[in-house]
């Protein structure tokens, strides 16, 4: 059974023909070799990601005052997420407790224009540019790799 079946029907103007053309296409899945466990690094990434795209659409949602439909896109990355291999490391377990601050900040038209708005792109621009722009201690943590840890450790 094909995935897409699309017809395209057009009159040329060169030779004065109507012409109508169908084309379907597929997808082939591959059988995938047993590779393992997911790498919880790069699922971390991935997390990183999805959340700076649902909050992407959360923001235009909220700009345009359809404050339901924010919250929706940002639970559902949170479920998502939830749902990954790395649900349990401290950096997702940090950027689920983020996204649950969005949502806050999200819930209604006063908490937005009070700081919904602020905080929403903040942090959609730091998952985005993948790095850390405030330095509040939460997001210090959130952003550490094991070298900086123990740079840190060292200098102690």
């Amino acid at each position: 059974m094909p995935l897409l079946t699309w017809t395209l029907s057009y009159h040329s103007t060169v030779d004065e023909r109507a012409l109508c053309l169908s084309r379907f296409s597929c997808c082939l899945q591959l059988r995938c070799f047993n590779a393992g466990a997911a790498d919880v690094t790069v699922d971390e990434q991935r997390n990183r990601f999805l959340a700076a795209v649902a909050l992407e659409e959360a923001r235009k949602a909220a700009e345009s005052r359809n404050f339901e439909l924010a919250k929706q896109h940002i639970a559902s990355c949170q479920q998502h997420i939830g749902q990954t291999a790395s649900a349990e490391t401290q950096y997702t377990v940090a950027l689920q407790q983020e996204m649950h601050q969005m949502m806050d900040a999200v819930s209604d038209e006063r908490h937005y224009a009070a700081e919904g708005s602020r905080g929403i792109n903040q942090v959609m621009m730091r998952h985005q540019q993948q790095r850390c722009n405030d330095a509040s201690e939460s997001d210090a943590v959130m952003y550490q790799t094991s070298w900086k840890k123990e740079m840190k450790r060292r200098t102690k």
